[in-house]
């Protein structure tokens, strides 16, 4: 049991603790990732009723509009939100005010995926531009397959003069950023221990 001199210094100190908090809300964050699900909801699969063979047809409009070609990754049944791990890697902590602990992410589609195009008011607008286009033309001479695909896609456009077309999606709410039980009762496990625990130096976390 830490002496009061202690639990003085650390009241002094609260940046150890908001550390510890701060790791704790990305570890449950980053769990839900593992998990697939938060607070207990499954995270919907990607393209339910989708056919084989599977593609995610959004991200390969991604991939198209940043310059790239479209990664074989599109094209695999994966766990949803992982074809890049850019926003799992995204989620990180940060502290407000020196006493708020903030969890998110900087990711511009974050959250959108946390909260769902209905409840965040977005919706997933792709353009798709000539050079989006010709990217789509190019992919199906190597997989014609995709064809029921992509076809009403690659076929939007005949003059780069004319008005982009946009991929406009719904996202499903996958929540993996907030508030739950078990975060709550961790966070007040993790304060319990940090002001109780003895240490051999006053003040020390």
């Amino acid at each position: 049991m830490a002496n009061q001199k202690q639990v003085e210094g650390r009241l002094a100190n609260m940046d150890p603790l908001l550390k510890k908090l701060g790791v704790l809300g990305v570890e449950h964050s980053q769990e839900a990732f593992a998990k697939e699900e938060w607070d207990g909801k499954r995270w919907e699969s990607r393209y339910p009723n989708q056919d084989e063979p599977r593609l995610n047809i959004a991200g390969a409009v991604s991939d198209l509009l940043g310059g790239g070609s479209i990664k074989s990754s599109r094209r695999m049944r994966r766990p949803v939100l992982k074809d890049s791990g850019d926003l799992f890697r995204s989620i990180d902590w940060d502290v407000i005010d020196g006493q708020t602990v903030e969890i998110g992410s900087d990711i511009p589609y974050a959250t959108m995926h946390n909260f769902g195009s209905e409840k965040s008011q977005k919706e997933s607008r792709l353009p798709i531009t000539a050079g989006v286009i010709d990217g789509l033309r190019e992919f199906l001479k190597d997989f014609p397959k995709f064809w029921p695909k992509l076809g009403f896609l690659a076929a939007k456009r005949n003059k780069a003069s004319e008005t982009p077309k946009e991929l406009i999606t719904s996202v499903v709410q996958r929540q993996f950023v907030g508030i739950t039980k078990t975060l709550i009762n961790d966070s007040v496990r993790t304060i319990i221990e940090h002001f109780e625990k003895e240490t051999a130096q006053d003040g020390d976390a």
